[in-house]
């Protein structure tokens, strides 16, 4: 009996097989701040590796992804003079205060709602990901969703009502 040809040469043979040993050694060990995707995400816009962040919320605790690059020394933000940047907040400060009273106001009434706000606007978090996260059904977070942002569209045009 006569052996065949190898399909691979011993040497890449053996860069596979070490390969595979650290990997097999890496999967014992958890990631800081358990973030899994940390070494496979990459931005977008740049290219830059993607780095995880977390925050709380009350007894929540919410993981996101953010590009290295744009943690890096302001990554690439345009110095705006004090003067110009004082012209354009002032209506967006108030905007962004009343949104927050809002927001209260609805976690007051359906904390549900507002967690559900918080992560598709802030969070930029999609329907799917969303029910995911908080262990809905997409349709009830679509529900959900749609009368928080009528109810807060009310809550921002003066239409005072408390039903939720």
């Amino acid at each position: 009996m006569t052996a065949l040809p190898p399909i691979v040469d011993a040497a890449t043979w053996q860069q596979v097989q070490t390969l595979l040993q650290a990997k097999r050694q890496d999967q014992g060990t958890r990631l800081p701040g358990g973030a899994l995707l940390q070494r496979l995400l990459r931005c977008g816009a740049c290219g830059c590796a993607m780095t995880s962040s977390q925050t709380r919320k009350g007894t929540r605790r919410y993981r996101y992804y953010v590009c290295r690059q744009a943690q890096k020394r302001g990554g690439g933000a345009v110095k705006v003079e004090l003067d110009d940047a004082a012209l354009v907040t002032e209506r967006r400060s108030e905007e962004l205060l009343a949104l927050d009273e809002a927001l209260e106001k609805l976690a007051a009434l359906d904390p549900r709602k507002t967690e559900i706000v918080e992560l598709r606007y802030f969070g930029g978090l999609t329907v799917e990901e969303t029910a995911r996260f908080l262990q809905l059904s997409q349709r009830m977070v679509e529900r959900e969703w749609m009368m928080a942002k009528a109810w807060l569209y009310r809550a921002l045009s003066g239409e005072e009502g408390n039903d939720v």
